[in-house]
């Protein structure tokens, strides 16, 4: 009996930190937010868009960025050996895989692992960043 299938994941987990919210708050300085414009929106946000508007402070916008986040997934598939064989080939296999496949979080800004200074071990800010992007990939091996 071969394993075909090998499926593999990271999960990835990473909290007790904080992180300023500098998007949010810009945004909140524009009025350009939910915030301020969607009475349905919590107390708690109408509270700090407010704080922050109207009396200069940003402290609304410290938030926890604990989050986890699904790093990769792949999936691969290994062809039986007698159906490489006959191709010519000892082994086959077929691997599709994932990377930054989701993210969970209470975090309000764009993504609780960027940094306007650019990726860093110790983010303190995150202003306009572009999150990572989800990619996917596929690749077919041949072994002679």
């Amino acid at each position: 009996f071969e394993n075909q299938f090998v499926i593999k994941g990271l999960l990835n987990y990473r909290g007790g930190q904080k992180l300023y919210n500098n998007t949010g708050a810009w945004r909140n300085g524009n009025s350009n937010n939910r915030e301020l414009n969607d009475p349905n929106a919590s107390l708690f946000d109408q509270a700090r868009a407010v704080a922050s508007k109207f009396l200069g402070t940003n402290a609304g916008y410290i938030e926890d960025a604990s989050f986890w986040r699904l790093r990769e997934i792949s999936l691969t598939y290994n062809t039986p050996n007698s159906f490489s064989n006959k191709l010519g080939f000892d082994r086959i296999s077929l691997t599709l895989s994932g990377q930054n496949l989701g993210v969970w979080t209470d975090y309000t800004g764009l993504d609780p692992e960027i940094s306007s200074e650019g990726q860093a071990n110790f983010t303190t800010e995150e202003f306009l960043s572009q999150p990572p992007v989800r990619s996917w990939k596929a690749r077919l091996n041949l072994s002679f």
